[in-house]
């Protein structure tokens, strides 16, 4: 019984467009909170990398490991993009430094 008074009292009727697109939306900013909580590199939800107290302490932490994250998903996707359009050649071949004895450089090692 309760659920239904709750269904009836947000913005929007409950399960119509308007409450999808709202709902959609806060499933992705929890998504986004989880993928930085969990994350290996930024690690939020761990308190040991965290150590230091007080409210400026944490809110400038937790910027800047959201900022890394959305950093790590921004060169993610450029990436995914990059080998739509070019081959995994073309990416991975540099010139290598390593030079003969008269200053050319060496060719890459064929891999398996």
């Amino acid at each position: 019984m309760a659920t239904r008074i709750i269904k009836n009292l947000s913005g929007f009727a409950h399960k119509t467009p308007q409450w999808r697109e709202w709902y959609g939306l806060r499933a992705h900013v929890e998504s986004n909170n989880q993928y930085v909580k969990a994350d290996a590199a930024t690690d939020l939800g761990n308190p040991e990398k965290r150590r230091a107290r007080g409210y400026a302490y944490q809110a400038l932490t937790s910027a800047l490991a959201f900022t890394a994250a959305n950093i790590r998903r921004i060169v993610s996707f450029i990436e995914t993009q990059a080998l739509k359009v070019l081959d995994k050649k073309t990416l991975a071949t540099r010139a290598r430094r390593r030079t003969d004895e008269f200053g050319n450089r060496l060719a890459h090692h064929e891999r398996p």
